[in-house]
């Protein structure tokens, strides 16, 4: 079950019931932050942000909320996460992987501290899901993805893009990537 903290007027945060007695003898301020709210109080004279105390990450991890909603701080949101994983999660406006160049639509990505090239396309729809099918293979579960998994379609990627991705896919052994396989190797 749910609850719900109201940080001011207009904004409140959502938690679980079972925080409630932890964050409720608190009181909750919003703090903008770019584009997001986070909630946060001031606990034994330090600023201390909600979904921290919620999970309570190890040293060096931070915490990612899932659905990219600051807001939204029930457990089943929340996960500790590197913030290297923390920076695959964030929701770009225009689409995340994809520019517009000399008037193609080119899907990039950076990969183990090189950029890698999936290829040029007439369609924007085509490189979203060039993206969208290299991100679900390198970054699995930390995956931002700009269309649903069942969107993605069979995409021709430079043979660089191919062979990382082919290996990065064996090294994983997802059974869930035959389809995936199938459309790099035409079997």
């Amino acid at each position: 079950m749910i609850s719900v903290l109201l940080l001011d007027r207009q904004t409140v945060t959502v938690i679980d019931i079972g925080d409630l007695p932890l964050l409720g003898r608190h009181r909750w301020s919003p703090r903008r932050h770019g584009r997001n709210v986070y909630a946060r109080a001031k606990i034994n004279g330090s600023w201390v942000y909600l979904h921290r105390l919620v999970l309570d990450p190890p040293p060096g991890l931070v915490v990612d909320h899932i659905d990219g909603n600051s807001l939204n701080n029930t457990r089943a949101n929340l996960r500790a996460v590197s913030q290297r994983e923390n920076t695959w999660n964030v929701r770009p406006s225009e689409g995340r992987g994809i520019s517009l160049r000399k008037g193609k639509w080119r899907a990039r990505m950076w990969h183990e501290g090189h950029r890698l090239e999936l290829g040029s396309y007439a369609a924007k729809e085509d490189a979203i899901k060039a993206y969208d099918t290299a991100v679900s293979i390198l970054r699995d579960k930390f995956a931002f993805r700009n269309s649903t998994p069942s969107a993605l379609l069979a995409i021709s990627f430079p043979p660089k893009a191919r062979k990382i991705l082919l290996a990065q896919m064996e090294l994983n052994g997802e059974k869930s990537g035959e389809g995936v396989r199938a459309m790099f190797t035409g079997e």
